[in-house]
């Protein structure tokens, strides 16, 4: 007896049917390979295919190495001018401190200048001011037109004429406290 699968003899018995299901297995195994060789192509095409994309990967890792190389030569070069910047920045830390105390010194030197003009300013006037009375020690209406007259006349101060013309009338032209009020700048503006 037959049995046709592709072109297979079958033996009758127990061991035929046997050997006929291993071949029958057989033949399917290598009719699905062959198939799936028919189907992705041929063999050597897959490989040519697989060495171009390695060749193509080949030339991608040299262009990837050249960058690297060329990144770490930049990275080089910015550590090289980020050193330099550094020192700079030192050195003018340094140099800005200095500058810093120098400021400070000069300020404290204004303020003590400044001080000693107002004490001096304060002498013309308070001297200014006992010329302009006769000796009885109360500032008249005429004493008062001369007082103003010389206290507007001195450099570097603004005077206050309304503010000391009511201060000497409400005071009834009293000299002391005219003396004390200017001692204390209130109708003087120092610039």
């Amino acid at each position: 007896m037959t049995a046709g699968f592709g072109s297979l003899a079958v033996a009758p018995g127990p061991l035929g049917f046997v050997a006929a299901g291993g071949s029958g297995y057989s033949g399917a195994l290598v009719m699905k390979q062959r198939h799936s060789i028919m189907k992705s192509g041929d063999v050597l095409d897959k490989n040519d295919k697989l060495n171009d994309q390695i060749g193509e990967l080949e030339r991608e890792n040299k262009q990837l190495m050249k960058s690297v190389k060329k990144l770490q030569a930049a990275a080089n070069r910015m550590k090289a001018i980020e050193d330099g910047l550094s020192a700079m920045a030192e050195q003018q830390g340094t140099d800005l401190n200095r500058l810093k105390a120098l400021t400070e010194e000069n300020q404290k030197t204004i303020d003590e200048t400044r001080k000693l003009m107002k004490g001096k300013i304060c002498q013309h006037i308070l001297t200014t001011v006992l010329k302009c009375d006769d000796g009885d020690f109360v500032l008249d209406p005429r004493e008062t037109d001369i007082l103003c007259l010389r206290l507007n006349q001195i450099e570097g101060v603004k005077f206050h004429e309304e503010d000391m013309r009511d201060l000497i009338e409400k005071q009834n032209g009293s000299l002391h406290a005219v003396m004390g009020v200017v001692r204390k700048y209130r109708f003087l503006t120092i610039s």
